[in-house]
C-alpha cells in the first residue's frame, strides 16, 4: 500500500497525468522522462538515456509520427539533434534539417554547439554534415578536441573551414595530444610563425618529437621562448631541455640555462640541478631570484649547498623568516631528514635575537624526536655524532625510542636502542631500567615497546630478568594480550641478581 502511494505522489506519475490529459499521446510519454537530463554533452550520461528511449520508439512508428513528437515536446528537439551529431543518426539529422526551417536549424546547430558534439562523438558523417552550419567559435571547439584526440579525419573536414584568427588553440590542442600524423597536416599548412602556440604547447607538454618536428619545419620562437624553457624544466622535461639548448645560439644559451635553473630550483628538481651545473658550469643569475625560489624547499638547499653558488649568510636569513624561529626550521630539518642542512645551521653563530636564532639542548632534543617519529636515521645519528643528545637521561631517550617503536621505524629503533644499551652491562639491564622507568610504569604498551625494541638488537631469549621485572613484564603481556611475549617469560627462568652477566 505504501508502495502504490508513493507512486501516486510522485512529480513524473502526476506529469504523466496532465500531458495525456492535454492530448500528449500515450506513445510519446515516455519522453517526458527525458526533460530533466543534465546538460552535459560530452557524456554518454546524457547519451544513452535519450537512445534508450528514442530507438524503440522509432522502430515502433518510423519517423511519420516524429513531427507530432515535436510538436508536443518541444524540447525533445534539442534532445534528439544532440543525440544525432553525438551517434552519427543521419537519417534523423537529415530528417531534422528537412522539417525545421533553415534558419531555425542553423540556430540549433550553432547555439547548442552540434559540432562539437559530432566530435566528441567521434562522428565523421555528422561533422561532414553540420561543418558547414556550425559557427566559428563552434567549429574552433569541434577543432580543438579532434586535434587533441588524434582524429585526423576530422581534422580534415573542419580545418579548411576555419579562420585563421582561431589557429592558435588549435595548434595548442594538437601539439598536447602529440599525434605526429595530426600535427604534420598542420606544419604542410600553416607558415613557421603561425606555429609558435604548438612548438610552446610542445615543450611545455614534453613532446620531444612534436618539437623535433616543429624545429626541421623551420619553427623557431624569439619572444616566450624563455618562458616555455622554465616550464619544461618545472615539469621535468629533461630530453626537451636538452633539445632545445642544443639547438639554441650562443647567446641564447646563457638565459636559457639560467631559466630552466630557476625552474628546477622551483620544481625540486636536484638531478636537473646537478645535470645543468655539472654541463655548463657556473651561472650568472640574480642571486636573490635564485635564493628566493628555493627558501621553501629545504632538500634543495642542500642540492644548492654542494655548488656553493651563493650568499649563505641571505639564505639563512630567508630561511629564518619562513619559519619564523631557528626551531622551527631546524624541527623542519629533522622531520624532513636533512641532515646536511641541520649541520650549516649549526655553523651559524647565533643572533641577537635569543628567542629567534638561539641553538640549545632542548632544540636538539626535540629535533631528535622529531626525526625518530619520522624514521630519519641520518639526522638521529647525526645528533649523537656531533653530540648535542649523547649525554641525554633515560627517561628522556624513552621518548624519541617509543616514537620510533610506535611508527614501526625498524633502523631508528635498532640505533637508539643500541646507543642506550652502550650505558648498561648487559641487555638485561637495560630492560631493567626500562621496566622501572618513571615514564613507562604506567603503561603496559610502553613496556611491550621497549621489549621490542630490544628484540631488533638481540632475541629475547638469551636475556635473563630479576623476578620482579619478569612480573611486570608479564603483566604487560597479559594486559596487551602478547602471546608470544607470554610463553617466552614462561620460559625464561628468574635469576638473583648476583647473578646477571
Amino acid at each position: 500500500m505504501s508502495s502504490m502511494t508513493a507512486v501516486l505522489a510522485s512529480g513524473e506519475f502526476f506529469s504523466l497525468i496532465v500531458r495525456f490529459q492535454d492530448g500528449v499521446p500515450q506513445d510519446m510519454l515516455p519522453f517526458l522522462s527525458l526533460r530533466s537530463l543534465s546538460e552535459s554533452h560530452m557524456t554518454s550520461k546524457f547519451i544513452r538515456p535519450i537512445g534508450a528511449v528514442w530507438r524503440p520508439w522509432l522502430d515502433q512508428h518510423g519517423f511519420s509520427r516524429l513531427p507530432l513528437l515535436l510538436k508536443h515536446l518541444k524540447f525533445v528537439e534539442h534532445r534528439l539533434l544532440v543525440y544525432g551529431a553525438y551517434t552519427g543518426h543521419m537519417a534523423l539529422l537529415r530528417f531534422m534539417a528537412n522539417h525545421l526551417p533553415p534558419k531555425r536549424f542553423r540556430l540549433l546547430v550553432q547555439v547548442n554547439f552540434l559540432l562539437r558534439t559530432a566530435a566528441t562523438g567521434d562522428s565523421l558523417p555528422a561533422t561532414e554534415f553540420l561543418v558547414d552550419h556550425g559557427s566559428q567559435r563552434d567549429l574552433s571547439m569541434a577543432l580543438e578536441y579532434a586535434a587533441q584526440h588524434a582524429s585526423l579525419a576530422l581534422v580534415q573536414v573542419l580545418y579548411p573551414r576555419l579562420a585563421p584568427t582561431s589557429l592558435g588553440r588549435v595548434l595548442s590542442a594538437a601539439s598536447s595530444g602529440g599525434n605526429r600524423d595530426v600535427m604534420a597536416y598542420f606544419i604542410a599548412r600553416c607558415t613557421p610563425d603561425t606555429l609558435y602556440s604548438a612548438l610552446s604547447s610542445a615543450i611545455r607538454y614534453g613532446k620531444l618529437l612534436l618539437v623535433q618536428d616543429l624545429y626541421a619545419a623551420g619553427c623557431r620562437v624569439q619572444v616566450g621562448l624563455r618562458l616555455m624553457v622554465m616550464e619544461a624544466t618545472e615539469r621535468q622535461h629533461k630530453d626537451i631541455l636538452m633539445y632545445v639548448l642544443e639547438n639554441a645560439t650562443s647567446d641564447q644559451v646563457p638565459d636559457f640555462v639560467s631559466d630552466a635553473l630557476i625552474g628546477a630550483i622551483r620544481s625540486g628538481s636536484e638531478d636537473l640541478v646537478s645535470w645543468l651545473w655539472n654541463e655548463f658550469g657556473p651561472v650568472d643569475i640574480s642571486e636573490r631570484h635564485l635564493l628566493e625560489t628555493s627558501w621553501k624547499q629545504l632538500a634543495m638547499v642542500e642540492c644548492l649547498m654542494a655548488h656553493r653558488s651563493a650568499s649563505w649568510d641571505y639564505l639563512y636569513s630567508l630561511l629564518l623568516a619562513r619559519f619564523t624561529s631557528v626551531h622551527a626550521l631546524v624541527l623542519q630539518c629533522a622531520t624532513e631528514g636533512h641532515s646536511k642542512t641541520l649541520q650549516w645551521i649549526v655553523s651559524f653563530p647565533p643572533t641577537d635575537d635569543s628567542t629567534n636564532a638561539t641553538l640549545d639542548n632542548t632544540i636538539f632534543y626535540d629535533a631528535l624526536y622529531e626525526a625518530a617519529f619520522a624514521g630519519k636515521v641520518d639526522v638521529v645519528t647525526w645528533l649523537f655524532d656531533a653530540g648535542f643528545v649523547s649525554t641525554l637521561t633515560f627517561d628522556a631517550m624513552a621518548y624519541p625510542l617509543l616514537a620510533a617503536v610506535t611508527k614501526g621505524h625498524t633502523e631508528a629503533v635498532a640505533f637508539l636502542v643500541t646507543q642506550i644499551v652502550a650505558n648498561y652491562s648487559s641487555k638485561a639491564a637495560a630492560l631493567e631500567a626500562m621496566a622501572t622507568s618513571r615514564m613507562e610504569m604506567s603503561s603496559h604498551l610502553g613496556l611491550m615497546g621497549w621489549l621490542d625494541a630490544i628484540a631488533k638488537i638481540e632475541p629475547i631469549s638469551s636475556t635473563k630478568l630479576q623476578p620482579p621485572i619478569w612480573d611486570l613484564y608479564m603483566q604487560a603481556a597479559v594486559a596487551c594480550g602478547r602471546v608470544d611475549v607470554v610463553d617466552w617469560l614462561n620460559q625464561t627462568p628468574c635469576i638473583p641478581t648476583n647473578t646477571m652477566s
